[in-house]
């Protein structure tokens, strides 16, 4: 006498539960966003990835800094007689 031990059985060719979900929306890969490094030097040169010194740190984007810093300080200058105006 014969037992039945276990069933070779062929796996369907498409997955049946496809016909009951919905269709996986496509993943776009994101697109990688460009950054940019600057680093200091000890001198104040800011030097970008590619070794490109793009500016200092030293340096205002108006003009130099020693103009105008006394530009500045006779702006801000009173008169003389201006203690004598707080009575």
């Amino acid at each position: 006498k014969l037992d039945i031990v276990g069933v070779v059985v062929q796996a369907p060719r498409e997955d049946p539960r496809d016909t009951v979900l919905p269709k996986r929306p496509v993943k776009t890969k994101p697109k990688p966003t460009p950054t940019v490094t600057v680093t200091v030097q000890p001198n104040g040169d800011l030097v970008d990835g590619s070794g490109k010194v793009v500016g200092n740190i030293n340096e205002t984007p108006g003009g130099d800094a020693a103009g105008d810093a006394a530009g500045d300080q006779q702006g801000n200058a009173q008169p003389d007689n201006a203690a004598n105006d707080q009575e």
